[in-house]
């Protein structure tokens, strides 16, 4: 790695990385999190928590620092939410409509999943994966 000045930083890396950052918080981060709810909805796994919970949950895996509020109307606007969610989490949620949910993600008869109306290609864990997985679980064990 190289050593660079104040100077380049600001001028050259700094205005990259901010653009990098505004890109993924206005396209990359409210879909993955319209994906994560939608997702969790249809496997039953969304917990009675409110929606912010949800949000910072999903978007803790991009370690970028965005605002919450301001992602929740274009995750709105990405799953076109409506009505009602679950009654458990109806209070805390903005009322999602179930049905635009499976438009956003759903299964067929076979258990293809989509996202989108384009097919989720699944891929069986390499041998390695699956050797890599079994050591990182080890200590819980």
């Amino acid at each position: 790695m190289c050593d660079i000045t104040e100077k380049e930083w600001n001028q050259k890396y700094l205005p990259f990385y901010n653009n990098f950052s505004k890109y993924i918080i206005n396209y990359i981060i409210p879909d993955v999190v319209a994906f994560y709810i939608a997702n969790s909805y249809s496997r039953k796994c969304l917990c009675d928590s409110p929606l912010y919970n949800h949000i910072n949950s999903a978007k803790d895996v991009f370690n970028i620092n965005c605002d919450t509020k301001k992602l929740i109307p274009k995750i709105e606007e990405i799953q076109d939410i409506k009505d009602n969610l679950n009654t458990s989490v109806q209070s805390k949620f903005n009322h999602y409509n179930k049905n635009k949910i499976n438009e956003i993600y759903y299964k067929d008869k076979l258990g293809n999943e989509y996202w989108n109306g384009k097919l989720i290609e699944k891929q069986e864990a390499t041998k390695q994966e699956i050797e890599e997985l079994e050591n990182l679980l080890k200590e819980f064990n």
